[in-house]
């Protein structure tokens, strides 16, 4: 237990029935300092073929890991860390069917989809009451403000100027400030007319509001300076990719040339890579390191929705006849975002 030998200081456990018994040592053949009932649990009669288990999970003893916990710490947008009090004897994956984890539901976009009869002379205004969310890895965000009355539009996607957030209930119970709410995220509908022969009709039945939430984020050395390693690999990434097909040519080339259209605000960024593969290379295309490709061009946008010319080329690689360029998304504010179109891919032989 606790990557150290059992004694009266380390306890180990063992669970018959419903029976958690401790014990400080062991024998050849059975254990020593044994103590019934711990653990809270009650000290009971057993038949001789019981089955006794080991009532540990890799050093840690179970009754740690079968608990409520807080985290501690968040390693990216799919993985997070939880701290118990034992060390772990080594690495090991886990689990099953009775495990559960709350979540918050994260949004900068949102699409209500109300079914609606406007006629002329009428009007019907859609706005939320919606909190405030917070991107992984941005210190300027502040989660769980409330923010109400904002206009949207009914039936189509409104891009939000802050990331959202819809609150689970352990979320709720842990922000007392929360308690009070009729809900984390609420549709306010104000419906008006100047004639007083019609109205405007929503129909509630059968409508929805479609969240959505952007995969973005900026991976960081502990000096801040922007961490590409996980790009460089044959495969994975934590960085959102576009990444293209394996590209054959008929004939070689030495240099590889990449352009788009982009929207980049300053603290965005795009990094484009390639892997190649020549006819005398050892090895599997799908198993070849990407390398960086330079930037000949990088404008930044003036605005949200305006798309400038990007340039990227990289010159003298040993000759290839396959590649695969990879155009990797960085930035730590999930409401924006950097976009692409318009890719075009060069293989030059220069």
């Amino acid at each position: 237990m606790d990557n150290q030998n059992i004694s009266s200081t380390n306890l180990g456990y063992v669970k018959i029935g419903d029976e958690i018994i401790s014990y400080t040592g062991t024998t050849s053949t059975g254990l020593t300092g044994c103590v019934r009932g711990a653990l809270e649990t009650t000290a009971s009669t057993h038949s001789k073929d019981d089955v006794v288990q080991c009532y540990q999970l890799n050093g840690i003893p179970l009754q740690q890991l079968n608990t409520t916990h807080i985290i501690t710490a968040v390693t990216n947008m799919d993985e997070y860390q939880v701290t118990v009090t034992n060390k772990a004897n080594s690495n090991l994956q886990s689990g099953g069917n009775k495990v559960l984890g709350s979540r918050n539901v994260v949004y900068q976009s949102i699409e209500p989809k109300f079914k609606s009869f406007v006629p002329i002379e009428t009007t019907a205004n859609f706005s939320i009451d919606s909190l405030t969310g917070k991107s992984l890895g941005n210190a300027t965000q502040i989660p769980y403000i409330l923010r109400t009355n904002e206009t949207i539009d009914n039936s189509v996607e409104n891009i939000l100027n802050e990331p959202k957030l819809v609150a689970s209930a352990t979320s709720i119970t842990a922000n007392t400030s929360l308690a009070s709410l009729s809900g984390t995220l609420n549709t306010n509908i104000e419906l008006s007319t100047t004639n007083d022969r019609l109205s405007p009709i929503v129909d509630l039945e059968g409508s929805s509001i479609v969240t959505i939430s952007n995969r973005i984020v900026k991976e960081t050395l502990a000096n801040g300076t922007l961490d590409l390693s996980s790009e460089l690999l044959p495969k994975g990434g934590k960085h959102s990719s576009y990444i293209t097909k394996k590209v054959v040519l008929e004939n070689t080339s030495t240099s590889v040339k990449v352009l788009f259209d982009g929207i980049r605000n300053s603290s965005n960024d795009f990094k484009v890579f390639v892997k190649i593969k020549g006819d005398g290379d050892p090895g599997d295309f799908d198993e070849m390191n990407y390398v960086e490709v330079p930037s000949v061009n990088y404008p930044s946008s003036e605005t949200k929705s305006q798309y400038r010319a990007f340039d990227f080329e990289i010159k003298d690689l040993s000759e290839f006849k396959e590649f695969s360029v990879k155009i990797a998304m960085i930035g730590n504010d999930q409401s924006d975002i950097p976009k692409i179109r318009n890719v075009r891919c060069l293989a030059l032989a220069i």
